[in-house]
């Protein structure tokens, strides 16, 4: 996952500027509301390690998380512009809802390994009340718990942390949704062998280049089976007729592969869909 200054988006093609909902639009996916004071919040679904339609349940509808007094969920749109101007870190908010300044798709993290901060908390409760209770017990048994309460909380955090490396390491990680923060899956238009690529940045939404006869364009992993990989021209229709055509007057070459800058390998193209 590469800093803000080289992302590619992966529905258009282009440099990946991130940018908040619009706070001149009354509504924004049916979830931007007003509040009395004229403050204007965005509400989204709940926080997940991956878009919804990863679950088995796949027409199943996200539900909008309440808090105690059943408040909705929400953060203001002027935060998600702060949080996106940091960047970093800040970008792994679970609440945080973001769209392709160049092409305006709305688009999500495919996986964000920051939910696991939640569940640590949710941790907190169980460990600390006895915790608590081992104050009143003789020291041993204080170090005893505390060691246990350490040790648990440690392998969280060396969770996050190992996440983190995978994320920024083999995935490209943004990925495009629809207004229930659900998986969008595009249309696959070219179709490559996995053989001569290298498997561990085989992952399904990532981003590759690739150059053809001088033209450098980008391809979506949008699918990937046994033996073939299916993928995306990131583009507009003129984009991937353009790609496709030289595609097919070069006999369906091989494509030399790049990831994030690495080179990966090359896979020949089994079948192009110009129909998609």
């Amino acid at each position: 996952m590469l800093g803000r200054e080289k992302r590619i988006c992966p529905v258009c093609g282009k440099h990946l500027r991130l940018k908040a909902p619009p706070e001149h639009t009354e509504r924004i996916d049916c979830a931007a509301r007003y509040t009395s004071s004229g403050k204007k919040f965005f509400l989204r679904a709940a926080p997940s390690f991956k878009p919804y339609t990863v679950y088995p349940r796949k027409n199943a509808k996200p539900y909008m998380p309440y808090r105690a007094g059943y408040v909705p969920d929400e953060m203001q749109i002027s935060g998600m512009k702060r949080l996106l101007r940091s960047d970093g870190l800040s970008i792994f908010n679970p609440y945080l809802v973001f769209f392709c300044e160049e092409c305006d798709a709305r688009l999500s993290l495919n996986f964000n390994p920051m939910i696991t901060t939640e569940l640590l908390i949710c941790l907190f409760i169980p460990l600390a009340i006895p915790l608590l209770t081992a104050l009143l017990y003789p020291v041993l048994f204080k170090a005893l718990w505390l060691s246990i309460a350490m040790t648990v909380y440690g392998l969280f955090l060396l969770g996050v942390l190992g996440c983190l490396f995978y994320v920024k390491r083999f995935l490209s990680n943004f990925v495009p949704v629809d207004v229930d923060d659900a998986l969008i899956v595009p249309q696959c238009e070219l179709t490559l062998s996995q053989e001569g690529a290298k498997r561990a940045y085989l992952r399904e939404s990532n981003v590759f280049g690739a150059e053809l006869l001088g033209t450098r364009f980008y391809i979506y992993l949008a699918e990937k089976t046994s033996g073939e990989l299916k993928f995306s021209i990131c583009g507009d229709r003129h984009e991937k007729v353009k790609i496709l055509l030289l595609i097919e007057n070069t006999d369906y070459a091989e494509l030399s592969l790049e990831f994030e800058g690495k080179a990966v390998g090359k896979a020949a193209v089994l079948a192009v869909n110009r129909t998609a």
